[in-house]
């Protein structure tokens, strides 16, 4: 009678463990590269016009809006404006202007810009 004999089993592969998945980093807020290198302001009854140019730091163009507040040394607020750039390209600087109400922007000793919104294209 013949005799069998059980194939050899194949050696035991090690167990993998699969990569660890990869974090991004954190999306950085599109506002925070927006910023505003030049600002001057002038009070007309009442009616301000600030001016100046803004700096886009982000990899892509953005439509933003933005006041703009002009303060005297004792932190009070002497004027403030809005204003909106259009379709500012990648890594630019452009001008802005921005309008809106003031008492006096002469003696104004601070002025502070913050983006109020911003959208893609």
């Amino acid at each position: 009678m013949p005799t069998t004999t059980a194939p050899a089993s194949a050696p035991a592969t090690p167990a993998t463990t699969a990569a660890p998945a990869t974090t991004a980093a954190p999306a950085v807020d599109p506002r925070s590269q927006i910023t505003f290198p030049q600002v001057q302001g002038t009070c007309d009854n009442g009616q301000l016009s600030a001016s100046g140019a803004y700096v886009n730091n982000n990899p892509q163009t953005y439509t933003f809006s933005f006041t703009v507040t002009f303060f005297n040394s004792a932190g009070q607020v002497l004027g403030q404006g809005n204003g909106t750039v259009a379709h500012a390209p990648p890594h630019s600087r452009g001008p802005f202007g921005a309008a809106g109400s003031c008492t006096d922007v002469n003696g104004a000793a601070s002025h502070r810009e913050q983006v109020t919104s911003i959208t893609p294209g």
